[in-house]
């Protein structure tokens, strides 16, 4: 297995990594933050502020995204 540090991405606790195919991007969690983090194709990273703590993220086809919260389940619009 190869691993690659992507740039200009700093968490405290990354964890959940998830391919976008549809978007070219990269999602995961930083759980102590807590926050939902995108980075675009180009290597832009967009943070969201979680109300809660977060520990996971998963794509759904219409391009939400849904997110484990301390208290349960989400769906986020990203838009």
């Amino acid at each position: 297995m190869r691993t690659t540090i992507v740039p200009g991405v700093k968490t405290a606790v990354g964890e959940s990594p998830v391919w976008d195919d549809a978007r070219g991007a990269l999602w995961m969690v930083d759980i102590l933050a807590p926050s939902l983090l995108c980075v675009a194709p180009g290597g832009e990273v967009t943070q969201w502020t979680a109300p809660e703590q977060i520990g996971a993220v998963a794509r759904s086809a219409d391009g939400r995204v849904a997110v484990a919260l301390a208290s349960g389940f989400c769906v986020f619009d990203p838009k």
